[in-house]
């Protein structure tokens, strides 16, 4: 396990600012449930291990239900599941209600049990913090309900999904001009004649990167935070796709949004954030 002290600040995940801006204010809630959604190894646990030693720094208490504990945490109560003698993810969850932490975080939301009690506990005046697997966060919010939960648990309780995925970098010890495909371009809802500004680049290869032009893998994010006007739609019978109109019309911007920021500064390029895209099924009108 990892020294606690390695651990990035909230500042150091590489959330934009605006991002950055919306998980400060979530995390000055007292009660509800934030969802970190994401596919396997997207560093889910990163920012979740993150979030829970920014919250441990006030006097409350802070415990953790983790299938497995990948790095100590300072004053956070780390518990692990033992599925081999019955001491599963719901077990663990009732166990440690009875020491009433202010803050709990749950490991994963992978079946409808734990994802009641997850909500019940946020529901009575808890702070909940858990993951899932998700390609975005609104199709997040599609999965929670098909695990069977009551739609208005849900409502009630959610106060976002971060949704995250890692993205290719470009070496900025030998990163040069670039000059980007149209169609890639295009998928990410950008022009050459209407990015002026933008500063594309690529890798051309060096000792540093080990001749590839990649930097460190670096992650890109989308929140969806829940409205006043999400919550109530969320308790009715909405598709996906008017979820996602309504999502967009409160201020919601997904993945893309992030990518645009990334690859016109030069960060990532317009290839790479092209295969994210294409990767994730989503395609620009």
């Amino acid at each position: 396990m990892s020294n606690p002290t390695s651990y990035p600040k909230i500042s150091d995940l590489g959330l934009l600012d605006y991002q950055l801006e919306i998980v400060e204010r979530l995390l000055g809630n007292v009660h509800g449930l934030m969802v970190m959604a994401g596919p396997p190894e997207s560093g889910k646990t990163t920012v979740s291990y993150t979030l829970l030693r920014h919250l441990a720094e006030a006097p409350v208490r802070v415990v953790s239900i983790e299938e497995r504990i990948e790095h100590l945490l300072p004053n956070v109560s780390q518990v692990g599941v033992d599925r081999e003698i019955g001491f599963d993810m719901s077990a663990a969850v009732c166990a440690v209600m009875n020491h009433d932490p202010d803050i709990l975080m749950i490991g994963e939301l992978a079946d409808r049990e734990t994802a009641a009690l997850a909500l019940r506990i946020a529901l009575t005046g808890h702070m909940v913090l858990t993951t899932m697997a998700g390609d975005d966060a609104v199709s997040a919010i599609s999965d929670l309900f098909n695990l069977g939960v009551e739609r208005y648990l849900i409502a009630d309780v959610l106060l976002a999904i971060c949704c995250q995925r890692l993205v290719g970098t470009v070496c900025m010890e030998c990163a040069g001009s670039d000059a980007p495909a149209r169609d890639h371009l295009r998928r990410l809802g950008l022009n050459e004649a209407g990015t002026p500004a933008a500063d594309f680049k690529r890798g051309r290869g060096c000792a540093a990167c080990n001749q590839s032009g990649c930097g460190a893998p670096s992650p890109v994010y989308e929140i969806l935070e829940i409205t006043p006007e999400l919550r109530e739609q969320l308790r009715k019978d909405v598709a996906p796709a008017q979820l996602q109109q309504l999502a967009a019309e409160v201020g919601y911007r997904d993945v893309r949004y992030d990518l645009r920021q990334r690859v016109t500064s030069g960060c990532v390029t317009a290839a790479e954030a092209f295969g994210v895209l294409q990767g994730m099924g989503q395609e620009v009108e």
